[in-house]
């Protein structure tokens, strides 16, 4: 099995936090409900983070405070949660019991309350009597807590390939014979736990309860839920926990990721060596003559690449009937030739065309040199493909899995 090779490893960690409707943060309840996948072992609660203001932005313990926007993570035990976010943040509104767009569970409750009605009618005048009613219990932060948060198995799910380790605590108990030589320290193994995964081996090799997707050669900044969704994203477990645009998201990412690579190494093998001897041309240019070469000359860098390829205006292109792969290469073309402007998408989209007209050609004439293939090699092709399409794509660069994920 493969190694992880460092230097071409895409560090993600605390990259894909999760989208929350930032309108609604001002609701205690709601704040409650971004705790869902918060570890169980976490020496603070989701319900004394939600008091003080913070919701989940779903990385490790970092929280954010809907008031302030200031985020705090690494909790340890004896942290009171108010007392943290007062000497970290001190002008805060929430500090200061000055935020007068928080709801709280009080004000929720008694909101409910008085909105609560009795439909039974009264004979005298014919109309609807409305009086509120007295016995209906009302929720506590607890309760919502219950009801909303924790990564054990929630029942709705039924496939679970192990279902004994269902239970978050339950695989984290199960890394207690971590090795001790794995770069991955045995006290983050907690998050493995949180994310699914339980410990297998043999060496660092952890498998997810649900879609039984195996993962190894894990590194210390490594962020298990982006992983799981990386390699696995059909786990349906995974889907419920974190939601579809989450996985979409670290999906999108990758796959841009790997364009960008692509387009380095075809970059990479299209520069002409340079030779270390010396000669009179080497040494005789003019600086003007050089700054004109270095300027046309000038690589096309993986993060501009990828910051292009982010743009509205390419995202709207690659929506259409355009490959990824032919609009990166066009791009790298371009901006070798040309400051291109991908503010307005007209002229990209013609230069697409051509070059799309233009592979068309290519492939005809490649299929009228090819038409000697036997049925024979071309049915062992299809064969190939037919194989290789019932297996989920695992875009991985360094970190392997080495199980595919039930679909």
């Amino acid at each position: 099995m493969a190694t992880n090779n460092k230097e071409t490893r895409i560090k993600v960690r605390g990259k894909f936090q999760l989208r929350h409707d930032l309108s609604k943060m001002r609701f205690e309840v709601e704040r409650i409900k971004t705790f869902k996948t918060w570890r169980k072992k976490c020496p603070v609660t989701p319900g004394s983070l939600a008091e003080a203001g913070f919701r989940y932005v779903g990385i490790f313990d970092r929280v954010e405070c809907f008031s302030c926007g200031g985020q705090i993570e690494g909790w340890k035990e004896g942290d009171i949660v108010a007392e943290v976010h007062k000497t970290m943040y001190p002008h805060c509104d929430m500090v200061k019991n000055q935020e007068k767009k928080n709801f709280t569970i009080e004000r929720w409750n008694e909101m409910k309350e008085s909105l609560k009605t009795d439909t039974s009618r009264t004979e005298a005048d014919g109309q609807a009597v409305l009086c509120i009613s007295k016995t209906h219990d009302l929720m506590t932060s607890k309760d919502y807590v219950d009801a909303y948060c924790g990564t054990s198995f929630t029942g709705k799910l039924t496939s679970a390939h192990a279902p004994l380790f269902d239970d978050e605590l339950r695989r984290e108990d199960t890394f207690r014979d971590w090795p001790d030589e794995c770069k991955l320290s045995h006290s983050e193994t907690k998050w493995l736990a949180n994310a699914g995964f339980s410990f297998t081996g043999p060496g660092d090799r952890a498998r997810c309860f649900y879609c039984n997707g195996g993962i190894e050669n894990w590194e210390e900044d490594d962020e298990p839920w982006s992983e799981h969704a990386r390699n696995f994203p059909k786990c349906e477990w995974l889907i419920e926990m974190k939601g579809k645009a989450f996985v979409d998201e670290v999906q999108d990412f990758f796959k841009k990721a790997k364009a960008s690579e692509e387009a380095e190494k075809r970059e990479s093998k299209q520069s002409p060596a340079v030779s270390t001897q010396s000669s009179p041309a080497d040494h005789q240019k003019t600086p003007a003559s050089e700054a004109g070469e270095s300027e046309k000359d000038t690589k096309v860098s993986a993060k501009k690449l990828v910051e292009i390829m982010d743009s509205p205006t390419v995202k709207m292109i690659l929506k259409s009937k355009f490959d990824a792969a032919l609009v990166c290469r066009i791009i790298e073309e371009q901006l070798h030739e040309t400051d291109l402007n991908f503010s307005t998408s007209d002229n990209f989209i013609k230069i697409l065309e051509a070059a799309e007209q233009k592979n068309t050609a290519n492939d005809k004439s490649l299929q009228s040199s090819a038409s000697t293939i036997d049925t024979q090699t071309q049915r062992f092709a299809n064969l190939e493909i037919n194989s290789d399409s019932r297996q989920e794509e695992s875009p991985k660069s360094g970190q392997k899995s080495f199980a595919t994920a039930k679909s």
